[in-house]
């Protein structure tokens, strides 16, 4: 099997910051290190909500049964909140290009919410879903569009089909933010950087609602694009010590599984 080019692995998130090099964390990757103590509390109730309608739907199977249910409950509509924001984010990427989408039913409240901010801010898209790297510090991302919006002005944004999570998100723009726009030649190599518009004068993330409705919110408002940037830092050398670390033990463990 050949191996990926560089902008080939780049639209399966795995980046490269030199051609055909190793590969590097991306921005989201790295901002999951952190814990998120809130999944614990929607885990717990999406898996109590799933036992208690199965219980009360008659529809029980017995005890380790049921448990396993209500324990997969929570992965089950996690992926497909993720599958869900996927197709979104691809019908706003359609869209920039001006070509013509087919929406499922379940997804037409929040393509009515991207209408409706078309209409309320009328972006001027000048990128849309670019990769983007850091060669100094050794990571990549890929945004969602850089443009001008009403009221606004040049910003880097990014489409969010689920909830608010100020930390997260400022450290994910911060971390976009901190890179350059990569340049592949005609054969998917990486080829070169090239800086980020200086007229950018932000950040802002774009929260769709199942209603139609939507909201254009700063993500530097609670959290600075100083401190945010620092954070993601912080937890880019926190994930690459984390892996070092790991990979170390793992060497380990099958070295003493050989000696056995």
């Amino acid at each position: 099997m050949s191996r990926m080019t560089d902008y080939e692995a780049a639209l399966k998130h795995k980046y490269r910051v030199e051609a055909d090099g190793p590969y590097v964390p991306g921005v989201t990757t790295v901002i999951n290190i952190l814990d998120k103590p809130g999944l614990k509390w929607s885990a717990s109730k999406i898996a109590a909500d799933a036992m208690y309608d199965r219980l009360t739907s008659g529809g029980s199977q017995g005890r380790d049964l049921d448990v396993a249910f209500a324990r997969g409950a929570f992965d089950r509509q996690w992926k497909a909140k993720a599958v869900r924001g996927n197709r979104v984010h691809e019908v706003a990427e359609l869209w920039v290009k001006g070509e013509t989408v087919d929406v499922l039913d379940e997804d037409a409240g929040y393509v009515d919410a991207l209408e409706n901010f078309y209409k309320a801010c009328k972006p001027n898209i000048l990128f849309s879903e670019r990769v983007v790297l850091n060669r100094w510090r050794e990571y990549g991302g890929r945004f969602d569009f850089i443009g001008e919006l009403d009221g606004h002005g040049l910003v880097l944004g990014d489409f969010k089909t689920g909830g608010e999570y100020p930390y997260e998100v400022a450290l994910q723009a911060a971390g976009y933010l901190d890179c350059q726009l990569a340049e592949y030649d005609e054969h998917g190599s990486l080829w070169g950087l090239e800086v980020l518009p200086p007229e950018i004068v932000g950040a802002r993330t774009v929260y769709l609602r199942e209603d139609g409705s939507f909201k254009v919110s700063n993500p530097f408002e609670v959290v600075s694009q100083e401190d945010a940037t620092l954070a993601f830092q912080a937890c880019l050398e926190l994930y690459k010590i984390n892996k070092k670390i790991s990979a170390l033990i793992k060497k380990g463990n099958e070295n003493e599984e050989a000696k056995d």
